[in-house]
């Protein structure tokens, strides 16, 4: 058994009361994983450094088609 649990952030021009107003909304689009240069990561429960190859990447739903990018279920 594993778990994971990812979170992002979002600029926005949003002040900070609309910003706690929108704390468990949900908005159209997804998050998609993306490849990109490889990079070092260091985990922080462990210490390990390990190397990625890939960003996740918020994309609406108009436009979430694109060649570089893996939908989240092919992942797997």
């Amino acid at each position: 058994f594993y778990a994971t649990a990812k979170k992002t952030s979002m600029p926005s021009t949003f002040d900070e009361a609309t910003c706690q107003a929108m704390i468990g909304q949900q908005i159209p689009g997804r998050v998609q994983r993306v490849d990109c240069e490889p990079y070092e990561y260091t985990i922080k429960g462990t210490g390990e450094i390990i190397t990625l190859s890939h960003r996740y990447e918020y994309s609406p739903e108009e436009s979430a088609v694109t060649s570089n990018v893996v939908p989240m279920a092919e992942v797997a």
